[in-house]
C-alpha cells in the first residue's frame, strides 16, 4: 500500500438467512398481536444517493418484494402529499 492511500471494502448487507424461512412478524400477525398493515421501516442516509448504492438498494428491494414484503420508499426531497397518498394505497392493499 502506498503511503497516504486508503483501502476499503464496499459495505455488504444482506438479510439474515434464518428469516428466509421464518418470519416472526408474520407469526405475530397470525397470533393477532399486531395489525397486518404494520410496516417495517428501514432508513437510509446520503450515502444511498451514490450510484453503486442506489443499484444495490434496488436489488435488495426487488429481493424483498419477491419474498412478499411491501416496499415503500420515501426520500427527503419527495413531495410529502404524493408520498402519503402512495403509502395509503400500499397499506390498503
Amino acid at each position: 500500500m502506498k503511503k497516504g492511500t486508503v483501502t476499503f471494502k464496499e459495505p455488504y448487507i444482506e438479510l439474515n438467512r434464518r428469516y428466509l424461512h421464518f418470519d416472526p412478524f408474520d407469526q405475530l400477525v397470525r397470533e393477532g398481536l399486531i395489525h397486518p398493515a404494520s410496516q417495517r421501516c428501514f432508513t437510509t442516509g446520503p450515502d444511498h444517493d451514490l450510484d453503486y448504492v442506489v443499484e444495490s438498494d434496488r436489488d435488495k428491494r426487488e429481493r424483498l418484494d419477491v419474498m412478499g414484503y411491501r416496499i415503500f420508499v420515501y426520500r427527503h426531497d419527495d413531495n410529502l402529499d404524493e408520498s402519503i397518498s402512495r403509502l395509503r394505497s400500499l397499506i390498503k392493499g
